[in-house]
């Protein structure tokens, strides 16, 4: 019995302290601790007194003698208690606001940078900037692609889901200025016509493109050797049929058809989300 008590007075003692953590709740319960450690040693200072002299009942003697140094130390340690949390609770108010206002006053200048340089990239590319590299490895993939064809009639096919939409217009229209081919697609909208989804995504490679052209066509050749640099290509050597477009008397001489997979992204931004660890 007499354990079981004393585990229990062990664990509200445990108790008590980790609840006197926190600070308000802390500060309250040690001052009053401390307040009440001081009146219990005058009391048995009294007390003391009181014994030496053969006082009756020399306990009561002492609690009357020390009633009013009682009350005069807890006003006190409470004066000085209470006097100590207003200063700190001015004080924290007073450093909180002067953070925030800092906090505030940096984000404003950060946010007002960010804008700056959202302005100035709508109308400037900068050189030193990925996309920069990449728009001139593509264009000059396509401008070696038509020194290859020799002025032989070709056609390029771009077909993409819509995750990967993007990077197929940006090839699709870019090579156009150096490819001089006729170019067809990518369909924003082929979901909605069956033999166009059919042809988009049967066979796809999710994060690549497959590469559809003559296995013996040199100038194709060329171009996935370049491509293949920027982005991450599978060869085929099944080119698209003529039949499926408009195409002129005999066919054109050379075929490329990009058939975008799903989620394709330039090789340099796969590389630079490996190495922060992100993952889209």
């Amino acid at each position: 019995m007499l354990t079981a008590f004393m585990h229990l007075a062990v664990r509200a003692w445990e108790a008590m302290i980790a609840a006197s953590n926190t600070s308000t709740f802390g500060l309250g319960v040690w001052t009053f601790m401390l307040a009440l450690a001081v009146w219990v040693a005058g009391v048995g200072r009294e007390w003391r007194k009181a014994h030496k002299v053969q006082a009756e009942s020399p306990f009561l003697v002492a609690l009357s003698a020390s009633r009013e140094t009682a009350i005069y130390e807890i006003g006190t340690i409470a004066v000085v208690t209470l006097f100590v949390w207003a200063v700190f609770i001015v004080r924290t108010v007073y450093y909180e606001r002067t953070g925030l206002r800092w906090a505030y006053t940096k984000e404003v200048q950060r946010n007002g940078d960010i804008k700056s340089e959202l302005d100035h990239r709508k109308n400037e590319m900068e050189t030193s900037d990925p996309v920069f590299g990449n728009i001139i490895a593509l264009l000059g993939a396509f401008s070696s692609f038509r020194t290859y064809l020799q002025g032989e009639s070709c056609v390029i096919v771009v077909t993409a889901p819509q995750d990967s939409a993007s990077v197929a217009t940006a090839v699709a229209q870019l090579q156009i200025a150096t490819s001089n081919c006729r170019t067809l697609g990518p369909d924003e909208l082929f979901d909605r016509n069956p033999d166009l989804y059919a042809k988009t995504t049967n066979g796809m490679v999710p994060g690549a493109i497959v590469f559809h052209a003559a296995k013996d066509d040199v100038a194709a050749n060329q171009l996935f050797s370049r491509l293949s640099n920027q982005l991450k290509l599978v060869r085929s050597y099944s080119p698209q049929s003529s039949t499926d477009y408009l195409s002129p008397a005999g066919g054109y001489k050379h075929t490329v058809w990009l058939q975008f997979g799903t989620n394709v992204k330039w090789i340099g931004e796969m590389q630079g989300q490996r190495q922060t660890g992100v993952r889209r």
